[in-house]
């Protein structure tokens, strides 16, 4: 049993040895393989990386800015043959038993499955914020992920079938976050979504994040507001479109149909007035519901 660990990494010299570290560290059964690649860092993340290569701890490639969503996909593409995949992040910390109590949770599925788990939210210094990143389970079927994800990308673990399907046509295109993407495709293809409420790692928030979590009331205020005026713009239509572009044959009717109605709604105001209140989509809370639900009137989701 093979995992390759794909592991995207800019400028991110200052918690990547940590992180590293912790990878390392994983008790797993089977074999596990660090598949790293920078994405055009611009600090000392490339010199850290390659002392790991040198001891043959890493995988490493180097290439242009792509983003954070095309250089994972990108990670899976050319790491073929595993049975396993997990995304990570550059500045988190695993848990050890993250890995074998992710692929446990799945192993038995032969069709495509994904993990993902809560994760503890901790500070630029690992200091304890006393809460986990999620307090309520994320949704998990195709009417809420399509429009709110929610699920978070460093918790995943999924298997060759989904890996497989992801690729099938080649790198999808309009792809803005990699994690949303493949939980998107996974409940699409008829696949296991798999949701773990114990958290598997711990979850750095800093300055430099590439995604927040908002804390504290004034924090989540802005958070809210700016998802209602596109700041925190995802492309719920883009990402739509690209499931099914690589697996429209594989879709049933029901599903297909919803996700040509995400995939138009910026269209017309009243495509967008329909998809904002339609009673199939729920979404983690009330005021998640809420805020997505203006963002889609506005057309910035």
């Amino acid at each position: 049993m093979r995992i390759a660990i794909l592991l995207s990494t800019y400028n991110g010299e200052k918690y990547l040895v940590p992180q590293i570290s912790s990878l390392l560290s994983q008790k797993f059964s089977g074999t596990v393989k660090i598949c790293v690649r920078d994405d055009g860092s611009s600090d000392k993340t490339v010199d850290i990386l390659r002392e790991y290569e040198k001891e043959e701890k890493i995988s490493l490639s180097i290439g242009e800015n792509l983003g954070s969503a095309k250089s994972f996909l990108h990670l899976l593409k050319d790491n073929p043959g595993y049975d396993y995949y997990a995304f990570c992040d550059q500045d988190d910390i695993w848990f050890n038993t993250k890995i074998q109590r992710a692929v446990d949770k799945i192993k038995s599925y032969n069709i495509p499955a994904l993990y993902s788990s809560n994760a503890r939210l901790v500070n630029g210094d690992l200091s304890d914020t006393g809460r986990n990143v999620h307090n309520h389970c994320p949704v998990t079927n195709i009417y809420g992920l399509s429009c709110e994800g929610g699920h978070i990308g460093c918790t995943m673990v999924f298997n060759k079938e989904l890996a497989s399907a992801a690729l099938e046509s080649g790198l999808p295109e309009n792809v803005l976050c990699h994690d949303a993407f493949m939980s998107l495709l996974c409940v699409a293809i008829n696949g296991a979504l798999v949701y773990d409420k114990e958290p598997s790692l711990l979850y750095r928030r800093h300055d430099n994040n590439a995604t927040d979590v908002p804390r504290g009331l004034k924090n989540t205020l802005k958070n809210r507001f700016a998802i209602i005026n596109g700041s925190n713009y995802t492309d719920i239509a883009g990402q739509a479109n690209a499931v099914l572009e690589i697996s429209k044959e594989s879709i049933d009717e029901e599903k297909r149909s919803w996700l040509e109605q995400v995939s138009r709604y910026k269209e017309s105001f009243m495509a967008r007035i329909k998809l904002s209140l339609s009673r199939k989509t729920k979404y983690q809370s009330l005021n998640s519901s809420i805020t997505n639900r203006i963002a889609i009137v506005f057309g910035n989701k």
